[in-house]
């Protein structure tokens, strides 16, 4: 087997249908890789699959951008 999957591949491995795979991915924030960004490792599905909540996205109230360092 591969090592990395794209994200319809990488629905089927997760017993998921692809469309609700692709929200839910929104919500989690699993590293992506390649050139364009849609290859997923199994390393780190399996990670998600175990415990999901290592790779909970950051909160969208948090403002971006520099913060001051004294």
């Amino acid at each position: 087997m591969r090592e990395y999957l794209n994200i319809k591949e990488a629905a089927k491995y997760c017993c998921y249908n692809a469309a609700y795979f692709g929200r839910v991915m929104e919500q989690y924030k699993i590293p992506k890789y390649g050139p364009k960004k849609n290859r997923l490792r199994i390393v780190d599905l399996d990670a998600w699959m175990k415990n999901p909540e290592i790779f909970v996205a950051a909160s969208d109230n948090m403002r971006s951008g520099f913060r001051r360092v004294e």
